[in-house]
């Protein structure tokens, strides 16, 4: 009985400790893709401020034309290079997530005399 009492205790606080692990996952890949769309909010920014101060020199309209599609082309690769970050920081997660749910499937294994059996 003092066995199973400590196993459970233990079992218990292994559980604690996994939770605590995933909040951390999960708040560093939220504060990772809180500090990239604070970059892409201020890159936006100066893209807007330069792509402002670019048609105010222009003299044609054609320059309009041509300022336009570049600030179009320039937006494009922003929105790419936001969208691949962003996969990047989700995969790492994931990897992360599935790294401490093998590791916990593991350890609750060993807690189960069953699972030992079917090994």
């Amino acid at each position: 009985m003092k066995e199973q009492m400590k196993q459970w205790a233990d079992l218990n606080k292994s559980a604690v400790e996994t939770m605590q692990k995933l909040a951390d996952i999960n708040t560093g890949i939220a504060n990772s893709l809180l500090n990239q769309q604070m970059e892409v909010v201020g890159s936006y920014a100066d893209s807007s401020a330069k792509h402002l101060k670019s048609l105010s020199e222009a003299k044609r309209v054609q320059d309009v034309m041509s300022i336009q599609a570049q600030a179009m082309q320039d937006l494009s690769k922003k929105v790419l290079e936001n969208s691949r970050s962003t996969m990047e920081i989700l995969v790492d997660g994931k990897n992360k997530v599935n790294e401490l749910l093998e590791t916990s499937f593991k350890q609750a294994a060993s807690y189960n005399p069953f699972a030992k059996v079917a090994a």
